[in-house]
């Protein structure tokens, strides 16, 4: 499945490195989820960082990413650039809807138990003893349960969630709806960033997050008054959540409970 903060950044990086910007690692590469949305879906200031050692003013370095990002990577939207030097991507829908089709065997190979060492499950027994991680973690539980309840009872009702053809499927397409989306999308990086700096924390907390995200993005949502099309909108976008919070739950051998 694409990691396209990942992409980014190997773009930008090879093309540094090309121009012989002195670099010691990707991860002074800076790509974020910006809090504006109207800069895009990530937004990097690489060029202001690089723009010293190239001997040349920032927007010059920018507008050379943009115009060589452009071309290496066309699946993404657009691309701006905005002063003093930001790099801005928007990946349009077609990408940022790609995250749903993840398969279910790419969730184990992104996280799984013998990612979880045991100093990491001594980290989990000393959250555990914190009543607000306590709650959140339940709460993360939930969102499970919630959904794999609904699934269920839509599939004894006789919708085949399964053999859903494309044409049938209409997603709302709000910001919040978006902002799950990359958050599914940075399941990947997020796990390589925690294992990296050796912080279970990060993706216990990541799945917390996203299981926030479902409350709010279904909090006021009446999944019988949806028409068939939007429902299964509904139904893929909360099957990746579902299934992102039970590769969070199952690699730190916490219980993914069908009913609460």
């Amino acid at each position: 499945m694409r990691n396209f903060r990942e992409e980014i950044v190997d773009g930008i990086w090879e093309i540094l490195k090309e121009a012989s910007v002195s670099m010691s690692s990707k991860e002074e590469i800076s790509v974020e989820a910006p809090k504006n949305k109207k800069f895009g879906d990530y937004t990097t200031n690489i060029a202001l960082k690089a723009a010293k050692g190239l001997h040349r003013k920032p927007m010059d370095v920018a507008l050379d990413l943009q115009q060589r990002l452009v071309v290496k990577y066309p699946w993404i939207e657009r691309i701006a650039v905005a002063e003093p030097g930001f790099v801005n991507f928007f990946l349009g829908d077609q990408s940022l809807y790609g995250v749903l089709t993840r398969p279910a065997a790419d969730y184990e190979e992104i996280f799984s138990k013998k990612d979880v060492a045991a100093h990491w499950r001594g980290r989990l027994n000393i959250l555990l003893e914190e009543a607000e991680f306590k709650g959140d973690l339940k709460d993360m539980q939930y969102v499970y349960s919630r959904i794999h309840s609904i699934l269920k009872l839509l599939r004894e009702e006789g919708f085949k969630l399964e053999e859903v053809a494309e044409e049938q499927v209409v997603y709302e397409k709000t910001d919040l709806e978006k902002e799950v989306l990359r958050r599914l999308g940075d399941f990947p990086q997020r796990v390589e960033a925690a294992k990296r700096q050796d912080q279970p924390d990060e993706v216990l907390n990541y799945g917390i997050g996203l299981g926030k995200l479902f409350f709010k993005l279904h909090e006021k949502t009446l999944f019988r008054q949806l028409d068939r099309k939007k429902l299964y909108g509904a139904i893929r976008v909360m099957k990746a959540i579902m299934m992102t919070i039970k590769t969070i739950l199952d690699a730190f051998e916490i219980e993914a409970p069908e009913k609460m």
